[in-house]
């Protein structure tokens, strides 16, 4: 059936065409349409088990969901088909769910599937299985039609996570104005020594604007066996460590804050620091391995030196300032993302090129002369003149209390400039 034709040069829809698309007898052959009324309205409720009498329809659509949108892609179009796409059934451990709520599990080449999936198999949490339950199945499996990899690129797209997603936790508790704080018992996700200390830490430091009522805490997420950190062993601290690094990036934005919100009656909105930003500011999490064995510390105890700058064998020159090795630096670099989410943690940045009213780098430089790990003092000396360079302080607070100062001898000392003694 022709249903075009061409009038004056230019292409027109036929009389036939527009009979049968206005009876409806016909619909238009549209990749959203088929996705929309075809594949969707297919789709089975999900969750599904792997096994389900309806897991070989689950299959059909989503292997036909991809094959017609993978062109597409490649031409940089369809992001309203993305996220059509993104509900049809994904094959993961734990059965079908939809694919923007799947992440990538063992196997998938170019990700960090296999990573995730280590960690999660050296902890036995509720919230670990629900995660693990929702990692991808191999893309050389049958649910694949053994070629998974080829949809690889469409996949991210998606909104399939590279990474451990983070996992929300609802909260409701009773709040007043006079004692206002955080719900007792500790949420899923969170121990209760751990949840105790956040609370003491946040406690009171927002005041409600109405004397009592209903909140929710808005925003709470919590990683993964994070409640047990302090009784993992090594290996299961340095799987924590490498999965958080290669998934803080990708985390959704603002998880380092929760909102807090009043339910019922007027509008009452709070704000504070996440007990999951809390925890990771707090713990020593951060491994660095070397001939002695494992160093711990918390992200302020680490320095993100840039990797060109440790590359070449210089490391050594800033072993002072306990810097992240080579690998995590490179992370960073790479991931602008992760490296304002650790800074925001608070890990310093070495980038004495860019002007701050920070003296962070300058103290730091000065505690380190109290230390070990100078080799070299020229080369000390030459970082201290860059701090020096970078630092532009916008008013007395900001300048160090203790600097930096060449005595009698040639060696460096540390002076505290005091009204009767100034530097």
């Amino acid at each position: 059936v022709q249903v075009y034709e061409e009038k004056g040069g230019r292409l027109q829809q036929t009389p036939t065409r527009k009979r049968l698309q206005d009876s409806r007898l016909v619909s238009r052959f549209r990749r959203e349409d088929i996705l929309s009324d075809v594949l969707l309205a297919r789709t089975p409720a999900l969750p599904l088990t792997m096994h389900a009498a309806e897991a070989g329809l689950c299959q059909d659509i989503l292997l036909w969901g991809l094959r017609l949108m993978a062109d597409l892609v490649h031409r940089g179009k369809g992001e309203r088909l993305l996220q059509l796409l993104g509900r049809l059934p994904a094959p993961c451990h734990g059965g079908w769910i939809p694919l923007a709520q799947s992440s990538f599990g063992p196997g998938w080449p170019s990700t960090n599937g296999d990573a995730v999936a280590a960690y999660l198999r050296r902890i036995n949490t509720a919230e670990a299985r629900t995660v693990r339950d929702r990692l991808l199945l191999p893309p050389d499996d049958q649910c694949w039609g053994r070629e998974g990899t080829l949809y690889l690129d469409l996949l991210r797209l998606v909104g399939v996570f590279d990474g451990l997603r983070l996992l929300p936790i609802p909260s409701q508790f009773e709040g007043s104005k006079g004692d206002f704080k955080l719900p007792k018992n500790a949420p899923p996700g969170f121990s209760a020594e751990d949840w105790r200390a956040y609370r003491e830490a946040t406690r009171n430091t927002v005041s409600p604007a109405y004397k009592s009522g209903t909140y929710e805490v808005r925003g709470l997420h919590a990683v993964p066996g994070l409640e047990q950190h302090a009784s993992f062993d090594e290996g299961t601290r340095l799987a924590f460590m490498d999965v958080v690094f290669r998934s803080a990036g990708e985390w959704q934005r603002g998880w380092e804050e929760v909102t807090i919100e009043r339910v019922f009656g007027n509008a009452d909105t709070l704000k504070l620091p996440s007990p999951l930003a809390w925890k990771l500011r707090q713990c020593e999490w951060i491994g660095v391995e070397s001939d002695d064995g494992v160093t711990w510390g918390r992200p302020a105890d680490r320095w993100h030196v840039p990797a060109h700058d440790l590359a070449g064998g210089r490391a050594w020159q800033f072993l002072h300032l306990r810097p992240l090795p080579a690998r995590l630096a490179n992370l960073l670099d790479l991931q602008p993302r992760l490296a304002a989410a650790m800074q925001r943690l608070g890990m310093p940045h070495f980038d004495p090129e860019t002007k701050s009213p920070s003296s962070r780098l300058l103290d730091a430089l000065a505690e380190a002369t109290s230390g070990k790990h100078i080799r070299n003092w020229d080369i000390f000396l030459g970082q201290v003149r860059a701090a020096w360079r970078g630092f532009e302080p916008t008013g007395a607070g900001d300048f160090p209390r203790r600097l930096l100062i060449h005595g009698d001898s040639a060696q460096l000392s540390l002076h505290t400039p005091e009204p009767d003694h100034p530097a």
